[in-house]
């Protein structure tokens, strides 16, 4: 029955991501934004191909980050306005309280974006 329903009713998503490895003393929040559009540009552009229209599109962004020098990276949801608003902590403090979640500890290391990620969502459609 699960499989039926999600037969029955799909989203239509693309996805574009890109590998970004920026420590956070060498970008801005700006950049960070520029780049993320771009590639809801090129999902949305392949959405339009398939005949969703602009209208019934939605955005999802993430970044992947680490502490620079590490290893393990986790992904963080970007808020665009409170990127503008708030700049690069607004994603250093999400990591941060992640980080702090999963492992009890958060680190005082520098912050370094690894990869962007921009996922377009069609409206749900039913067959």
């Amino acid at each position: 029955m699960c499989c039926a329903l999600g037969d029955a009713t799909t989203a239509v998503r693309d996805e574009r991501a890109r590998t970004f490895v920026r420590k956070f003393s060498e970008i801005s929040a700006k950049e960070v934004k520029s780049a993320l559009q771009e590639l809801q540009r090129e999902a949305s552009k392949a959405l339009e191909k398939e005949g969703v229209p602009k209208s019934e599109m939605r955005t999802q962004f993430e970044v992947d980050l680490r502490y620079h020098g590490q290893g393990l990276r986790l992904a963080v949801q970007v808020d665009m306005k409170d990127l503008e608003k708030r700049g690069l902590k607004s994603l250093s403090d999400q990591f941060d309280a992640e980080h702090k979640r999963l492992f009890t500890f958060a680190l005082n290391l520098e912050h370094e974006l690894v990869s962007l990620r921009a996922a377009v969502i069609g409206k749900e459609v039913s067959r």
